[in-house]
């Protein structure tokens, strides 16, 4: 399922949920089910107006109630499709693909598809690669706003 909205930033942006598939090449456990399970119910309950503030809800709720690090819940639920902005995952996943995606540049055969795949998403939605929640630039901040933009060193 993709659902297509436009954030504050006046840009349009996709997410693609995770789809639970028996029969898909990667190992198949009762874990992954459960954690399919809980991300779901949780982000069909989660009362914020914002999907990928959901999302982040829902991972965080979902590890919680299966006894995971955050950051395993997200790459289980990449794994089985989740694509989304940057802002929807957990630091320590995104810290965690950041390196695996760097490692990638060095060794191609480091990362798996569906990293390369959640890659791609980001890219085609323009986001920030490597900026952690979106952050923005310091000439970001300060455009419009009379100040001079900010070396950084």
């Amino acid at each position: 399922m993709t659902r297509f909205f436009t954030t504050s930033h006046s840009r349009t942006t996709s997410i693609e949920m995770p789809v639970l598939n028996e029969f898909r090449s990667l190992s198949y456990d009762e874990t992954r089910k459960q954690i399919w399970q809980e991300f779901m119910v949780s982000y069909r309950t989660a009362t914020h107006g914002r999907d990928d503030i959901r999302i982040l809800l829902a991972i965080q709720r979902a590890a919680d109630l299966t006894c995971n690090s955050d950051a395993y819940v997200s790459k289980v639920l990449v794994e089985m499709g989740l694509r989304a902005p940057r802002m929807a995952f957990p630091g320590d996943f995104l810290d965690y693909i950041d390196n695996v995606l760097i490692a990638a540049d060095i060794h191609p055969s480091a990362t798996n598809k569906a990293f390369q795949d959640l890659y791609a998403h980001w890219v085609m939605i323009g986001e920030n690669i490597f900026s952690r929640s979106g952050e923005l630039s310091g000439s970001e901040f300060y455009e419009g706003q009379g100040h001079e933009p900010v070396e950084r060193f």
